[in-house]
């Protein structure tokens, strides 16, 4: 997908945005309820995930929605490089959370991972790795806003646990520095099912560790609307590699850079 293309996509997502705004200030108009829409689009110079890197620079448009503490998704990676092997890739959630307290909330949902035909095979597993994702996780809202969750993949047989913390530090009303770090770990309990999937033929162990920080500098144009551009590094025990499919390199960390544009309704 080229430069072109992906500028299409970018459009066509805040036409569905704007269109959805407009059914929901409907809808709030009729009941009284809160719909909240927002949109985004961005552009990293690596596809790191859980600790392993899949693609070159990929392009990152999303929508969101969220009703009450009820939300969902999607989320797109198209790859910058027209000779990279990783597919189009689509990722649809959805989820449910709860306040137990003015500091805790349980969060609840699940995630369609779908590969290269993202439509037309969308409900197809065993695809190029197309899978389906529950996950449970739990966040506070102190000091540096910890959460921890853990997934499981019903097609992989892969269980992750990860645990986050982040802080944003304002300077003035519009800029802002958001850092975040990451730890997990990945039990792959399906043997050669991990094997065949996302790696492409790589042999790897089933089980491994990974961390990973960021650190981006955003400016708010309004309440609702900004831009940010960030760094982000990440390292691995996976017993494989960090690089793309046609450009592998031996090493077990990776530094790269992001920007993203969001805006929300």
């Amino acid at each position: 997908m080229n430069t072109k293309m992906i500028a299409l996509a970018a459009i066509g997502l805040g036409a569905i945005s704007l269109s959805a705004e407009e059914a929901a200030s409907a809808a709030n108009a009729s009941n009284g309820t809160s719909i909240s829409l927002s949109s985004s689009f961005g552009y990293e110079s690596k596809y790191v995930n859980r600790g392993i890197q899949l693609a070159d620079g990929i392009y990152t448009p999303a929508v969101d929605i969220s009703y009450g503490n009820f939300y969902a998704g999607a989320w797109f990676a198209f790859t910058e490089d027209s000779v990279d092997s990783y597919p189009t890739e689509a990722d649809l959630y959805a989820g449910y959370n709860i306040a137990l307290s003015e500091i805790v909330t349980i969060d609840m949902g699940v995630t369609r991972y779908a590969y290269d035909r993202v439509f037309s095979d969308f409900f197809r597993s065993g695809n190029f790795g197309n899978s389906v994702e529950f996950y449970t996780g739990a966040s506070a809202n102190i000091l540096l806003s910890p959460s921890v969750y853990a997934y499981y993949d019903i097609d992989l047989h892969n269980l992750t646990f990860e645990a986050k913390i982040g802080h944003s530090f304002n300077f003035g009303d519009k800029v802002s520095l958001n850092l975040g770090a990451s730890a997990g770990y990945v039990i792959g309990t399906a043997g050669d099912d991990f094997y065949n999937t996302a790696i492409d033929g790589v042999h790897c162990d089933n089980n491994y560790a990974y961390a990973g920080a960021t650190a981006d500098l955003a400016y708010n144009f309004t309440e609702k609307t900004s831009a940010s551009i960030g760094a982000r590094y990440s390292v691995s025990d996976f017993d494989s590699f960090y690089g793309s499919y046609h450009d592998i390199y031996e090493r077990k960390d990776a530094l790269w850079f992001g920007v993203s544009f969001s805006t929300g309704f």
